[in-house]
């Protein structure tokens, strides 16, 4: 049972190799020496396409960004219904450099660990408390979420994999660290348009299982093991052993339902009329305002649309009424529509 702490098909592997701690250091003194590490927040991806088709992204977003992003994935025929929760170690916050620290992990795990090009965690989340884009919270996409990454040994089929950028051994997650983390689970939790259910904002205490076929929860790596002792014990500390379960979880799931409650469109209202564009797509149009109502059409991005009712609420998000060359009329969601230049 030892060997399970260096099983090859965990993150964690790499985090306990000294070499892997010197590269990450590495990467982070050359980004800082060519000052790379005060960055703006990405720009340029205002329309967002679904990349399903390739198994590594390699993408740096603000929340915002990755909330547009994730909305038009697919996400398989059979998408995740489990995430498993993690920190990273090594990088921490402290020494994470954006994409080029990324690259270095994903590096690694092919050329140390053997593991196929572009495979690993689908999710990080980098909370500002470092120097690299002080202040601003960042999500990553390693692994496409349509695909199975690599997290927890034996929970990886239909799991989607979360790494905070941030050691928990050392320190408990802070209140930045809370509030964005909250918002990635309210996103990916989601009803999704690419994904018929809802995973419950559910903590599993114990192992989980593996190829869930219904929804089960959110899943510390820790609690892989069902007689699990204690927040300091074998075999995994994972997501650190200053991240504890009965300050945590309660606060996640705050988070989380703070960020649904401020997730809807950016523009409040679109005018009868009003010429737009759908700035991410595919995006569904729909019989009626909701996401259990039937698809008529699938939009792409920079289709271009005229309003004919609206805004209706429902489900987080603003309805529009909508009429295109491409369809309709149906209904569309306003989050994901911009106005015509």
């Amino acid at each position: 049972m030892a060997e399970e702490r260096n099983d090859p098909r965990i993150p964690e592997t790499a985090a306990e190799q000294a070499d892997f701690l010197a590269a990450m250091e590495s990467v982070f003194a050359e980004q800082e020496s060519r000052g790379a590490l005060d960055q703006p927040p990405p720009v340029g991806r205002d329309i967002f396409q679904d990349e399903s088709d390739r198994l590594f992204i390699g993408r740096e977003f603000t929340l915002e960004q990755f909330r547009k992003w994730f909305a038009v994935q697919r996400l398989g025929t059979q998408p995740f219904n489990a995430v498993g929760f993690h920190h990273t170690e090594v990088p921490d916050h402290t020494i994470w450099a954006g994409m080029p620290s990324l690259r270095g992990v994903f590096n690694y795990y092919r050329d140390e660990l053997d593991w196929p090009e572009g495979l690993g965690p689908q999710l990080w989340v980098y909370s500002g408390d470092g120097r690299y884009s002080a202040g601003s919270p960042r999500i990553y996409v390693g692994t496409h979420p349509a695909h199975d990454g690599v997290g927890i040994s034996g929970r990886n089929r239909r799991w989607l994999h979360i790494e905070h950028i941030w050691n928990g051994d050392k320190l408990a997650f802070s209140d930045a660290m809370i509030k964005v983390s909250g918002a990635v689970l309210s996103i990916v939790c989601q009803r999704h348009q690419f994904a018929d259910r809802e995973i419950p904002m559910k903590f599993l205490r114990d192992t989980g299982i593996d190829n869930p076929s219904q929804p089960i929860g959110i899943m510390y790596h820790r609690d892989q093991n069902p007689v699990w002792p204690g927040d300091g014990g074998w075999p995994k500390s994972c997501p650190g052993t200053k991240v504890k379960h009965d300050s945590l979880d309660s606060a996640l799931v705050a988070a989380a339902s703070g960020a649904v409650a401020g997730s809807g469109p950016s523009t409040s209202a679109f005018a009868l009329g009003q010429r737009l564009v759908v700035a991410s797509g595919p995006l569904n149009m729909r019989s009626a305002p909701g996401l259990a109502f039937a698809i008529l059409a699938e939009l792409d991005a920079g289709v271009a649309l005229t309003v004919l009712e609206g805004p209706a609420s429902a489900e987080g998000f603003a309805w529009y009424r909508v009429s295109g060359p491409e369809g309709g009329p149906g209904w569309v969601a306003g989050e994901f529509l911009t106005v015509s230049s």
